[in-house]
């Protein structure tokens, strides 16, 4: 479920953030700890100074706190609120935040050997964010987008569920 701060009653949350999957967090904090762990051998093999031993130990619980947070909040990638959208943390995404007026369509792809969401603006110019970063909230994430472009356009459904 999204991370909401506000709310309205027409489209639902004024703002929803979705963030990174932890498989990706876990998979850059894994890579960290093993570069610590070989740090850690070589200060071992070398019989180090006690003030290289010092420092590399307040960089280890420095580089561990912040992975605790990584792990407990990751970095937000997709942030949708009434007015527009905004994508953070994808090289290669193409334009990084837009309004809802400006976008044109909104369909999901194939980029890159990877399933994307892709939201094509009026100039041609598009926003591409690829669907594995969003984990579990992808459907979610992919319906709150066309939610929101839906009333942005002042598109609304004939029935009531």
């Amino acid at each position: 479920m999204p991370d909401s701060t506000a709310s309205d009653g027409v489209e639902g949350q004024a703002l929803s953030t979705y963030r990174l999957a932890r498989a990706h967090v876990i998979r850059a904090v894994g890579a960290l700890s093993l570069v610590l762990g070989v740090l850690w051998l070589l200060v071992a093999l070398l019989d180090t100074s006690v003030p290289t031993r010092l420092t590399l130990s307040v960089v280890t619980v420095v580089i561990a706190a912040v992975c605790a947070l990584l792990l407990l909040r990751p970095p937000a990638v997709l942030r949708l609120t009434r007015g527009g959208y905004g994508i953070a943390l994808v090289r290669g995404a193409g334009v990084k935040e837009a309004e809802w007026v400006d976008v044109a369509s909104v369909a999901t792809a194939p980029v890159g050997g990877a399933v994307a969401l892709v939201l094509t603006l009026n100039d041609g110019q598009t926003s591409t964010l690829p669907l594995s970063l969003l984990g579990a909230q992808q459907v979610e994430a992919q319906r709150d987008v066309r939610r929101r472009l839906n009333s942005a356009h002042g598109y609304r459904r004939l029935t009531q569920p």
